[in-house]
């Protein structure tokens, strides 16, 4: 079971349009926010988002990999595996970057 989460987590590849492609650029002019602040739009796609935020954050990460505590955070919300699969934010991110819809 475990492999199959782990193939539709790294294996979607068959999802991307080679046409489509997101422009980060406008994002990177964009001034940095804190992680409470970057996560609150997806609020209406993870359940519990405010509960998984504060547990990031209290999460301890080593220190010598040079990041801020939010990137251990933003990191660490990415790659937690919810009990439904399926609300996970690193698919739910996903979805709504490949959608193109930017207001998602």
């Amino acid at each position: 079971m475990a492999t199959n989460i782990t193939s539709g987590r790294f294996l979607d590849a068959d999802e991307e349009s080679l046409a489509k492609s997101i422009s980060f650029e406008k994002y990177e002019k964009q001034p940095l926010v804190s992680f409470e602040e970057a996560t609150q739009a997806l609020k209406c796609l993870v359940d519990n988002l405010d509960k998984l935020v504060k547990m990031a954050k209290k999460k301890p990460f080593d220190q010598s990999v040079n990041l801020t505590k939010d990137e251990a955070a933003a990191i660490y919300l990415y790659t937690t595996k919810l009990e439904k699969s399926d609300t996970s934010v690193s698919i739910q991110l996903n979805q709504a970057l490949r959608s193109g819809d930017q207001d998602q």
